[in-house]
């Protein structure tokens, strides 16, 4: 992954409603509204969650649904479906990847291609589903193979977390955490967007943002804070029947999101302090050369008293040097206001 640029995933997750077609079609729109990768959810529902687990209230809010496990059913793409999409997605040119929910799900998507695993934040004190993930084959990828959301956890639930997946063969170089506020829509004032500098100094790796809050509001701050991934909802119709319609953007919306992303990312440049090349024609003229104070003979000693910086540097030696020309003897004669001349006096 470059160190210069910000990916953005489309979470597509269950926004295909069920429907291969309309997943196939929202991989191909996020593609076209300038998406690096996007990414779906896998599981098993009756293996996620109890038949009587009541819905969260964002989810009672959006569907027809009484529980989770009915949601879940009707959100359900099955694995052969899943797999036509990773392949779906390799012609297409797109890096994709998953969020993983049970342990079934885990073993059957070894060996697809163009993939990255992301640990949803419900799952991320989920030890044996952590404990069945292995590290993918991500050489065709630009991605990090594992990515880790870390709503509604704290740093300890975190640390635990890391250890087990290290364990299973992941390491730094793979890791990307990504702060992200369990809401949906997440409201802009528990956005705490400094934790994202906390999780990078905190953990020494790379760090992104899963945002859940409205439109791009947040998008600049999470670049300037070095957020490398930036993971939003993405939906082909927000006024669909489903969970995350809602709180997902448009192709309209989430091309120009994208499109601010770059912008920002470009403002950031490099990490290094070098002269802009807006700035570079100015140097000559604002910074400052040494000049003779006083009339100065050859042989004679250059001193602090006969000697003052002025603009421009031009061919003069540059003010930086003067305590190197300072105890020098001077190779010609300078009259007083003539630059003391970077040639003659550093040959």
């Amino acid at each position: 992954m470059s160190k210069d640029r910000c990916f953005v995933i489309a979470e597509i997750g269950v926004n295909h409603n069920g429907n291969l077609d309309l997943a196939k079609r929202s991989i191909v729109t996020a593609i076209e509204s300038g998406a690096d990768a996007v990414k779906f959810q896998v599981a098993v529902p009756e293996l996620v969650v109890a038949s009587d687990c009541d819905l969260a209230p964002y989810q009672a809010k959006a569907g027809m649904w009484l529980t989770q496990l009915e949601m879940l059913k009707g959100l359900h793409l099955s694995m052969p479906d899943y797999e036509a999409l990773a392949y779906f997605c390799s012609n297409e040119g797109i890096t994709w990847g998953v969020s993983v929910f049970d342990e079934e799900s885990a073993s059957k998507i070894k060996g697809w291609e163009h993939r990255f695993l992301k640990i949803a934040s419900g799952e991320i004190t989920n030890l044996p589903l952590l404990r069945k993930l292995q590290k993918p084959d991500a050489a065709k990828s630009k991605f990090p193979s594992l990515i880790v959301s870390t709503g509604m956890s704290v740093v300890e639930e975190i640390s635990t977390a890391v250890a087990v997946l290290f364990e299973q063969g992941f390491d730094l170089d793979d890791l990307v955490l990504l702060h992200c506020v369990s809401q949906y829509p997440a409201p802009l004032q528990d956005s705490n967007l400094m934790s994202i500098r906390y999780l990078q100094d905190y953990f020494k790796c790379k760090v992104g943002f899963s945002d859940h809050s409205s439109g791009k509001a947040l998008i600049d701050l999470v670049v300037g804070l070095g957020g490398c991934v930036i993971e939003k909802h993405f939906t082909l119709d927000r006024n669909m029947v489903g969970p995350d319609h809602g709180s997902s953007l448009d192709p309209e919306t989430f091309k120009s999101f994208v499109e601010r992303v770059r912008e920002v990312s470009s403002f950031l440049g490099t990490y290094s302090k070098d002269v802009a090349l807006a700035e570079s024609q100015n140097k000559n003229v604002v910074r400052r050369g040494i000049y003779a104070k006083v009339p100065i003979e050859p042989g004679e000693q250059f001193t602090e008293a006969n000697m003052i910086t002025m603009r421009p540097v031009g061919k003069a030696v540059p003010a930086q040097f003067w305590d190197e020309l300072v105890g020098r003897h001077s190779s010609k004669r300078y009259s007083a206001g003539m630059p003391i001349l970077a040639a003659e006096e550093f040959e």
